[in-house]
């Protein structure tokens, strides 16, 4: 394959892409700020940490590279700017994506033979969890789920915990779910010296714009999570302490899963936190508010969206449009996507089919309320069989600037 015909494939997938509007509840967009340095030389190179007494090489078991204190001090600047923010004692910024923060976390928190409670995939566990847990020889259990609610049962979980005389790691790998968990009630239920770890890959941007209850205000020992949801960065993943003492151990931990941190995506995460340390708060609460006028909009053209209690479409970024009476909801999902439409769905629930959607993207562009009544007819015209593309066009070039960014701001 010549250099030609590469740059003509790559070229049309992402013209392609950019002719979708995407409402996955699982994807941001990067601001041009953020992606400036992607791929410059410093991409190539290894960082084995700063020069010291302003050497110009560092010397790590015999492996030299050039001495990078400019990056540094942007990291490490930035690790404790967002563990202030967030009242961690520490920040790791060196997982390359979720699951190699979950398992840098549990790994480094567990022994094998230990017992790692997760969530249920029916109930928007991650599909990777269990056999990740398995493979490293603990034991897996799953966390027992309220059917009606869609919460954990917390009383089962004290009972099932109250016969389990090892350690326990609760990891809580929340992908679906519309509520905040109730952290307070399960540290009260595994006592001080067991562990929970929180993926908070879908609401790391909520939690940080102070729209989601934060995990270790609540009795978390870990935030782990990746890095392009809500947090709308690069591919990473991030690990976030409470305490001096387990920050140490999972820091030491740390070193074992690593060599490389791809130190271009690590400038772009950097640059993506600090964007969000300045805009976060505004962004979170527009994202809460298009995906509640989004419900609205939904439901008052006759679609049914599940609510999260009855108080609240959603506490998250995501709506869940149940989609039972509309016939397949995998027919709906492609339907959807030949009118450039881009969603997830699933059958997992006992309670139904649905469409997952996620305001989190069109959010970042500069969507307000306005904007999603206007979504909500698109989305219910196509679901009842019509061509939308040209509105979705319209949309979409509306659309085309990344906002709470450094790019305009």
């Amino acid at each position: 394959m010549n250099y030609d015909t590469i740059v003509h494939e790559i070229t049309a997938d992402i013209e392609a892409n950019d002719k979708y509007l995407h409402l996955t509840p699982n994807e941001n967009v990067v601001s041009e700020s953020a992606k400036r340095f992607n791929m410059s030389d410093i991409a190539s190179r290894y960082n084995f940490g700063p020069a010291h007494e302003n050497n110009d090489f560092t010397l790590f078991h015999g492996f030299t590279s050039l001495a990078k204190n400019g990056i540094n001090h942007v990291v490490d600047t930035t690790q404790r700017q967002l563990s202030e923010r967030l009242h961690a004692y520490g920040a790791i910024f060196a997982p390359l994506s979720g699951l190699h923060a979950m398992m840098i976390s549990v790994f480094s928190l567990t022994q094998i033979g230990d017992v790692v409670y997760s969530l249920d995939p029916s109930y928007g566990g991650h599909f990777a969890t269990i056999g990740i847990i398995k493979n490293a020889g603990r034991e897996s259990r799953l966390l027992p789920m309220d059917t009606r609610t869609l919460d954990i049962d917390y009383d089962a979980f004290a009972t099932q915990i109250s016969r389990i005389d090892r350690p326990i790691c609760l990891y809580i790998d929340m992908s679906y779910s519309l509520i905040p968990f109730d952290i307070a009630r399960l540290r009260q239920a595994v006592g001080p010296n067991n562990r929970i770890v929180f993926d908070a890959s879908h609401v790391f941007g909520l939690i940080l714009g102070g729209t989601f209850p934060n995990p270790l205000d609540c009795g978390a020992d870990v935030i782990s999570a990746n890095t392009h949801k809500t947090l709308p960065g690069t591919h990473k993943g991030i690990i976030l302490c409470k305490s001096q003492g387990i920050f140490s151990h999972v820091d030491n931990q740390a070193h074992g899963y690593y060599s490389s941190t791809h130190l271009d995506h690590t400038i772009g995460l950097c640059i993506s936190v600090q964007e969000m340390l300045s805009f976060g708060e505004q962004y979170a609460h527009q994202i809460i508010e298009n995906a509640r006028t989004l419900a609205d909009g939904l439901t008052k053209r006759g679609l049914v969206c599940r609510r999260s209690d009855d108080k609240e479409w959603t506490y998250t970024h995501q709506v869940h449009l149940m989609t039972s009476a509309h016939g397949s909801t995998e027919d709906i999902a492609k339907y959807f996507f030949s009118n450039h439409i881009a969603v997830a769905f699933d059958e997992m629930y006992d309670q139904g089919a649905f469409i997952r959607l996620g305001v989190q993207e069109i959010t970042r562009r500069g969507a307000q309320q306005e904007d999603m009544d206007k979504l909500a007819d698109i989305l219910s015209r196509a679901i009842h069989g019509e061509d939308v593309r040209a509105s979705v066009v319209m949309m979409i070039e509306k659309f085309s600037k990344v906002h709470y960014s450094f790019d305009i701001s």
